[in-house]
């Protein structure tokens, strides 16, 4: 049984995942982050501080980010969903770190599938996300789980919450999760998303369970980080990594 889980952040409202038509023509300087170069680097989209037309006062980054969440947040998914932009391969950048870190992934296992075809070969696909309504990756995880179903064609995920609220609570419910998994006969962790502790807490399970991977997008790069029980793959290239003398076992 093959296992693929995404941990889910808040990458999604930076993204430039959707065509800028319906709902998302009426934010302003949306647009803009679907023309060169702003689509394809989510850090210039963050960072982006300039007028619409001369005369007008400064549209931020961030200022589109807070328009943009406030619409997933009341919108429905799948109705967003229909102006999801499908040039996934030509420009994975403008997706959200979750969806980008997939098609990384996809590029290293078989880049000769479809994504639909690749999630085919996973019995479980998961999204964890938070499990309150004020929590921004519930939301996000409830439109990433839309936006797969629109770029496969057919439902291929589930929504998982993880309880809690602070990081403690939250790390040690991704924790209990991953403890229900070892009958999985292969495990992917996609963890750029959420807490920067999901990918330590995953990283712990890797000398145990040889068929587990962790996944990660390296944003700087854009480049995807694979590890396993053997070590660290960046952009094709294993990089072996010697443990010496340490004892694993101190970090049960």
């Amino acid at each position: 049984m093959r296992w693929l889980a995404v941990t889910m952040g808040s990458s999604l409202f930076h993204s430039a995942t959707w065509r800028p038509e319906g709902p998302f023509a009426k934010i302003p300087g949306y647009g803009l982050w679907t023309e060169q170069p702003l689509v394809r680097s989510p850090r210039k989209r963050s960072q982006m501080c300039r007028p619409l037309r001369r005369g007008q006062p400064l549209q931020s980054g961030e200022a589109i980010e807070r328009q943009l969440e406030e619409l997933l947040r009341e919108a429905a998914p799948n109705e967003l969903a229909k102006l999801v932009a499908t040039d996934l391969s030509s420009c994975p950048g403008r997706y959200s770190a979750e969806l980008t870190t997939l098609l990384g992934l996809l590029a290293h296992d078989d880049a000769g599938l479809s994504l639909g075809e690749f999630l085919r070969r996973y019995d479980h696909v998961e999204i964890l996300s938070g499990e309150k309504d004020a929590d921004p990756s519930h939301h996000a995880g409830r439109h990433f789980e839309a936006t797969l179903e629109a770029l496969v064609g057919r439902r291929c995920s589930t929504l998982k919450p993880l309880a809690g609220e602070t990081l403690p609570e939250r790390v040690k419910a991704f924790q209990d999760y991953l403890r229900e998994l070892p009958g999985a006969d292969a495990v992917d962790l996609l963890v750029s998303g959420g807490f920067k502790a999901f990918a330590t807490v995953a990283g712990r399970h890797l000398p145990r369970h040889p068929s587990w991977r962790t996944v990660y997008l390296h944003e700087d790069s854009m480049a995807v980080v694979i590890e396993d029980h053997l070590g660290v793959v960046i952009e094709g290239r294993r990089l072996d990594i010697e443990l010496g003398d340490v004892d694993l076992r101190t970090y049960r």
